[in-house]
């Protein structure tokens, strides 16, 4: 891995500016392309007032037709107008002021072919952001945006500090990241005459510090992958390092492209309530998780010993409680279950009865212990937390206590419980590397101008799924019935091959979970739709979670996406 990161480096033109590069795979998700402004320095362009006007008048006039000239010697309509001119010249006269941003190659050359050259005039480079993959991880990579610091301020009546307006990040890892990505801007002293002109340059010049890069644990190729499934659909889709919590993939859809992105086309975006291509829903959106759950209920369960593997209940295709028939997906019933039969069929009544039998106060430390109803602590801007089943939380919801029938819900993974995708691919890596929870990163490595490790990320253990091995085997090994079995819901992962050293197919085998909740009611019922994936077993080293919102089912919605993902990407 570290090889890939060097020689990817080496690879690369140095940029003068920070950048994202990647760390599983070469690409270059964000760099920086130079482009060229003209900007005019009033203290040089100043003319002599006389009888009828003043020298600012003047200056102004003098301005103004040299900026009708070059426009009509490029073509182009200037950001310059007047008034602008006037506020610049009465507030900030030591400093350069633009004319006209982006030039393209042709206005470069007419530019330099002018004569006379005005005095006063100069081309200046500036760096702005270059995606290499538009579109791709936008919601993550985050955006910048002008800003004009508050900062300038009279440091004594005959000093003055002036910061040219900069890039700041305002949204994901831009925004995380922005101290790291900045650097350090540069000054200059100069003495400036009692009009504020600039006169002189002075000893005492700051030089400039060129920020960061960040090399992330992103796989462009999957993450591509991963957002070319989720086209067409409102979901998520992250893949994790089941050992290391490193983000292989974070999708979001749906989603927009940051090189396209304008201060218009933000506005539309975020008064978009439905479809909302500005939240991550990887991190920041939250689900209910349906029978995602019912491993960790089945954990629960088996951990306090009110079920064991032997223990069997009989499915009709309801669990009624008090008045209250809660239904089976199966509503003739599956009969007698074991905990393995169980999960691969993901019966409802057995899991609420395990659940009743366990109750809250087993059920809700392991929940906790699985990261829900808190944040997983990931290098981002992570919001929401989802909500664990909790007496405290059915008090500040509904302000009542909690109910039998809020046990044998949340067992099944309805009512006063919501996730995260990335919550859940946590605890999906949980159960593929033995129970321990890891804290989630993006962040591999920061690395200086120079090449060097500023800082590197290792992997964090946050807690455990406080299970023993034994119980935790008897899971895992339903959840490979669930692939497996006839009766599966994902047996579409049988499916699965990669090619050897030799070029020979050679089946892959995976466990898998998963889940459909209802929402609302009647009309306005609808269904988020899920599944996990771990492996390749028996060494599982990827954890995959996927959510879809107005599905039909896991198995039929997620199942087909799921595959495809795990097909494409192993034998990339």
């Amino acid at each position: 891995l570290s090889g890939m990161v060097f020689s990817f480096r080496f690879e690369l033109p140095v940029f003068c500016e920070h950048a994202f590069r990647v760390c599983y795979c070469f690409a270059l998700f964000v760099g920086n392309r130079c482009v060229y402004d003209i900007v005019f320095h009033p203290a040089e362009m100043r003319q002599p007032g006389d009888m009828k006007k003043t020298q600012a008048e003047r200056t102004r006039e003098h301005i103004m037709a040299c900026v009708e000239k070059l426009s009509e010697w490029i073509g182009r309509q200037a950001l310059l107008d007047e008034k602008t001119l006037q506020r610049h010249i009465n507030q900030r006269p030591a400093m350069p002021i633009t004319v006209f941003r982006n030039l393209d190659d042709e206005e470069l050359c007419r530019i330099w072919e002018l004569e006379p050259w005005i005095d006063g005039m100069d081309v200046e480079p500036r760096y702005v952001r270059d995606y290499k993959l538009p579109g791709v991880l936008s919601q993550t990579l985050g955006f910048t945006a002008n800003y004009r610091h508050e900062n300038e301020f009279s440091g004594t009546d005959y000093s003055r500090i002036y910061v040219q307006p900069d890039q700041i990040g305002r949204s994901g890892l831009e925004l995380e990241y922005d101290k790291e990505l900045s650097g350090m801007a540069g000054a200059t002293l100069v003495r400036v005459d009692p009009l504020g002109y600039a006169h002189e340059t002075l000893p005492g010049t700051l030089p400039v510090f060129n920020g960061m890069d960040l090399l992330l644990t992103i796989d462009s190729r999957a993450q591509q992958l991963g957002e070319q499934l989720l086209q067409g659909h409102k979901g998520s889709i992250v893949v994790l390092d089941a050992n290391t919590g490193a983000v292989i993939v974070m999708a979001s859809s749906p989603s927009f492209s940051l090189d396209e992105l304008t201060t218009d086309s933000y506005r539309f975006m975020n008064q978009d309530n439905e479809n909302k291509p500005m939240l991550n829903r990887a991190v920041n959106a939250q689900y209910t998780p349906g029978s995602l759950v019912k491993p960790l209920v089945g954990l629960a369960a088996l951990e306090c010993g009110v079920i064991d593997t032997e223990w069997r209940y009989n499915c009709i295709g309801y669990l009624k409680i008090g008045d209250q028939k809660i239904r089976c997906a199966r509503h003739a019933g599956h009969g007698e279950l074991d905990v393995y039969d169980a999960i691969t069929v993901s019966c409802n009544p057995f899991f609420m009865a395990a659940g009743l039998r366990a109750k809250l106060a087993h059920l809700e430390p392991m929940f906790q212990a699985a990261g829900f109803g808190e944040k997983t602590g990931i290098d981002f801007l992570e919001f929401a937390k989802g909500l664990c089943p909790s007496k405290k939380a059915a008090k500040e919801l509904y302000n009542r206590n909690w109910l039998i029938i809020d046990t044998a819900y949340c067992s099944m993974g309805q009512g006063l419980i919501q996730v995260t995708p990335l919550q859940v691919a946590v605890y999906c890596a949980a159960l593929a590397n033995g129970g321990n929870v890891m804290r989630p990163y993006l962040v591999q490595e920061i690395r200086d101008s120079e090449g060097g490790i500023v800082r590197q990320t290792l992997p964090v253990v946050r807690g455990h799924l406080p299970v023993s091995g034994q119980n935790m085997e008897v899971i895992r090994s339903a959840m490979g019935n669930v692939v497996e079995s006839d009766s599966g819901s994902a047996k579409l992962l049988r499916n699965l091959t990669q090619k050897d050293s030799n070029g020979q197919e050679a089946r892959v085998y995976v466990a898998a979970k998963t889940g459909t909740a209802e929402i609302g009611t009647g009309e306005q019922k609808t269904k988020d739709t899920w599944m996990i994936v771990f492996g390749p077993l028996p060494e599982a080293k990827y954890a995959f979670a996927c959510v879809i919102e107005h599905g039909d089912s896991g198995g039929r919605t997620v199942g087909p996406i799921a595959f495809e993902f795990w097909k494409q990407w192993l034998n990339m």
